[in-house]
């Protein structure tokens, strides 16, 4: 939309500016062409850069998960996305249905990662030399979850049962007291006066969705509600799991950090795209 506004209002200065000359005349006529040839690369670059994603994820899927034999592959989170934005991203994800043939519908569903390196799109077209795929189930998936959360609060977690507790807002003085399943909400930044209590319910894993300072869940109607409060840290504060071996999972304000001990590299899924990847996985 932005490049047909630039167009028609240009056109229009030209022909304001220069309708008289015949000269500044040839020249509106070698320019048009080339700014209209212009604003149809940049509409289409980011639909080949996508097209592109889309196949060689699908080649990968089918170089190395031949057990998939029917799938449907999409890149995820990736609307309004701009060159300049996608040339700097880490890490693409791809949305995976598994199709059963017979009855051909959905009978599975996965999430394909793409971890890139600097320089994987350039004015030349994507490089895939510099790319790495990880394929996970909804178990995975939820493991990842359930262990990052578990380094975002002091509630205690069963990491095995991928389930939450839900915490209710209680009275401060609870907390300042230390009653048992009174919990405060901690800060790298101000302290909190907020108390919160164990209400004896819990929720599954795979209907939370993320926030910056806490975590809140689905209901029957999927309406959200408080579920239970995270570490409220700047954006400039990381916690991260006391493991070496991949994938070390961080906790960062606005995402979920994954470390490669390895390769020595860090990738952020923001909180958008990590709520995305819950509600896909979930089959109600």
């Amino acid at each position: 939309m932005r490049i047909k506004v630039f167009i028609a209002v240009f056109l229009l200065l030209l022909s304001f500016g220069f309708g008289r000359d015949c000269r500044a005349q040839n020249a509106v006529d070698a320019i048009v062409p080339a700014v209209m040839a212009a604003a149809v690369v940049a509409a289409i670059t980011i639909e080949t850069v996508t097209e592109s994603l889309e196949v060689e994820g699908t080649r990968y899927m089918l170089a190395n998960h031949p057990e998939i034999d029917v799938f449907n592959l999409k890149v995820m989170d990736w609307a309004g996305k701009k060159l300049s934005d996608a040339a700097v991203m880490r890490l693409v994800a791809f949305s995976v249905k598994e199709v059963d043939i017979d009855a051909f519908e959905v009978s599975g569903r996965k999430v394909l990662l793409m971890f890139t390196s600097p320089g994987w799109i350039n004015q030349e077209g994507v490089n895939f030399e510099k790319v790495r795929f990880e394929l996970l189930g909804k178990e995975d998936w939820d493991e990842w979850m359930m262990r990052y959360l578990s380094l975002a609060t002091e509630v205690p977690l069963n990491i095995e049962s991928r389930r939450l507790p839900i915490l209710i807002e209680a009275d401060q003085k609870s907390c300042e007291s230390g009653v048992d399943g009174h919990f405060k909400r901690r800060s790298t930044q101000l302290d909190s006066d907020r108390c919160f209590r164990l209400s004896g319910e819990t929720i599954g894993v795979d209907r939370v969705h993320l926030r910056s300072r806490e975590l809140d869940y689905l209901d029957a109607k999927d309406k959200e509600r408080f579920c239970l409060p995270l570490y409220d840290v700047s954006g400039d504060t990381y916690i991260r799991e006391k493991r070496r071996d991949y994938p070390v999972l961080v906790r960062n304000e606005r995402a979920m950090g994954i470390y490669d001990p390895a390769l020595d590299e860090l990738v952020l899924l923001q909180t958008r795209l990590v709520n995305r990847i819950t509600d896909f996985l979930r089959v109600d």
